[in-house]
């Protein structure tokens, strides 16, 4: 499948998906985006634990590194099975405020936060993107569950 909602056939012609096909897709990456920043959370803090590199430790990583890694690790297993506003909504929320407290605890060292500032921002906007998804997924759901001769309801 290609970018911006294409998929080629056999013989490599664009056809276009469907918009819950789309909306699919959109989740799948909001949920990805999710659970990676699980795991290199707690990567890093499994990391710092393990070899004590002390300026790991003393950025704050560590234990609350494993913990901030599971909390988005069930943030994002509860997105996927439940397409759950709230939890994309608290992912995205925790995500935020920690890039913003990435970028006063730089400010306040002396640094410059422009190296970590395009990444945290693609990893919001994929979760962003979710929340349509989200809303798409649950519409067309009721759509299907209101229309019982529907041939995507399978009674046809």
């Amino acid at each position: 499948m290609g970018w911006f909602g294409k998929k080629k056939d056999k013989d490599g012609n664009e056809i276009q998906i469907s918009p819950r096909e789309q909306a699919q897709k959109q989740l799948n990456n909001a949920v990805g985006a999710i659970y990676a920043v699980a795991i290199l959370s707690a990567a890093l803090g499994a990391i710092a634990l393990i070899f004590q590199i002390e300026i790991l430790l003393d950025l704050g990583l560590g234990i609350p590194s494993l913990i901030m890694g599971a909390i988005y690790g069930g943030l994002g297993f509860w997105v996927k099975r439940k397409h759950s506003v709230i939890g994309l909504g608290g992912a995205f929320g925790l995500y935020v405020v920690d890039g913003l407290a990435f970028i006063v605890a730089n400010i306040d060292a002396g640094g410059r936060p422009t190296s970590g500032i395009a990444i945290r921002a693609t990893i919001a906007y994929f979760m962003f993107l979710g929340f349509g998804a989200i809303k798409q997924l649950k519409s067309a759901k009721i759509e299907n569950e209101s229309a019982p001769d529907s041939p995507e309801a399978g009674n046809l």
